[in-house]
């Protein structure tokens, strides 16, 4: 019969304390993965809690073409406010906000300036991308706070008595006529949706992935698997299917929820969405077979996958804009982030009336994703879950046993 101590004793505590140290000792992924897991989210999280106030993405076509305009262009420039792309006519403007090229787009009537003290002077013609709600208001003011500095340094640089634009009068008579597309009534949930579809499908698929994978290492039923005439092909589609199904049943309640409940319309090619979702399931899946090869447990598994998925989902845009005030190291890396291009396509598709003409361009990276990931999954299988092929000659399981 075990007889417990009613007392605490330092010495059992100092013994405990050392053996858990041990096992934290023995464990250097694990520690390796806290250490990064600090220090990198924080990072990647303070430079998406901030809200954009600089390096606005601008179309700028300029009709007028006189001298005024020419250097309204450069002082939008200047201070790095906006990042100006001109274009040649507005048609051009519509394709670039359909593809997330720019988020705004200004066009200078013809005769602006030298018509700015009469009734009719012809007013600026604004055009904001309303699916991203939260840059409208700031990109607005940002905008006239540029144009007011402008013509005041205009006034300011001719001498007095010679001047040919008259501040006083002229600002207040400067009209602008806006047009807002794909979120006529601003709607933050509309941004924020379909980027947290994205990311959610990313934490639950690759989880649930790795959790699967890994329970047959703790069960001991991986063993019995080697031992078995079962394939490893075989194996990794057995697993691997019943979840691509359940995977896409949660990525239609996704839209469905946004559709029903917050009434995000669907405005583009929805073949589009459904390759792209194809594609981005398959790599989730792929990415927790790939973290569980590499993981003895199933809590190391999870632990893992957060590694690698909440960077993911910071570098992805879909609580913000990623590609303005980020370091360019950090833009390179959300190039490579699958999650980045299903948010856009998502979003494009969703608001943005997005079609194959400016779609493909977001679903080719995620099926070129989707190929690498599940080839590396195929290479894995042929070397963690099967004894009788050689770990050097991954495509051998092709060959029949």
């Amino acid at each position: 019969m075990r007889i417990r101590s009613p007392h605490l004793s330092v010495g059992r505590l100092k013994a405990l304390w050392k053996k858990e140290m041990v096992q934290w000792i023995r464990e250097p992924l694990l520690l390796l993965i806290f250490f990064l897991a600090v220090t990198v989210q924080l990072i990647l999280f303070g430079y998406s809690a901030n809200s954009q106030t600089s390096g606005f993405r601008l179309a700028l076509l300029d009709q007028d073409q006189s001298s005024w305009s020419r250097g309204l262009a450069q002082s939008l420039e200047s201070g790095g406010t906006f990042r100006v792309t001109p274009v040649g006519r507005e048609a051009e403007i519509a394709m670039a906000l359909r593809k997330g090229d720019v988020q705004l787009a200004l066009v200078i009537p013809e005769s602006l300036f030298q018509r700015l003290g009469q009734k009719e002077s012809p007013p600026l013609k604004i055009y904001l991308d309303g699916s991203q709600a939260s840059i409208v208001a700031a990109a607005k003011g940002q905008i006239f706070n540029r144009l007011n500095h402008y013509i005041q340094s205009l006034e300011e640089s001719r001498p007095s008595g010679k001047r040919d634009l008259d501040l006083k009068t002229n600002v207040p008579q400067i009209q602008a006529r806006y047009e807002i597309q794909y979120n006529s009534e601003l709607k933050d949930s509309f941004f924020m949706v379909p980027g947290m579809i994205g990311a959610i499908l990313m934490l639950l698929i690759t989880g649930i992935s790795a959790a699967s994978f890994t329970r047959e290492k703790e069960t001991g039923t991986l063993a019995s698997v080697q031992m078995s005439p079962i394939h490893p092909l075989e194996f990794v589609l057995g697993k691997s299917v019943p979840l691509f199904f359940l995977s896409l049943l949660f990525t239609i309640l996704g839209f469905a929820v946004g559709g029903l409940w917050f009434k995000i319309p669907i405005t583009g090619n929805i073949l589009l969405l459904l390759i792209g979702s194809f594609s981005f399931i398959i790599f989730c899946i792929g990415l927790g077979f790939f973290t569980a090869c590499f993981s003895k447990t199933q809590l190391q598994a999870i632990l893992t996958t957060l590694f690698f998925t909440v960077p993911g989902i910071f570098l992805s845009g879909a609580m913000g804009q990623t590609d303005v005030w980020w370091p360019n190291i950090l833009k390179t890396f959300s190039w490579f982030n699958p999650l980045f291009y299903y948010v856009k396509l998502s979003r494009g598709v969703l608001l943005g009336h997005m079609g194959w003409q400016a779609g493909w361009l977001w679903v080719l990276p995620l099926l070129v994703a989707m190929c690498g990931m599940t080839f590396a999954s195929i290479a894995l299988a042929a070397r963690f879950f099967s004894n009788s092929y050689s770990p050097k000659s991954p495509l051998t399981i092709f060959k029949h046993s």
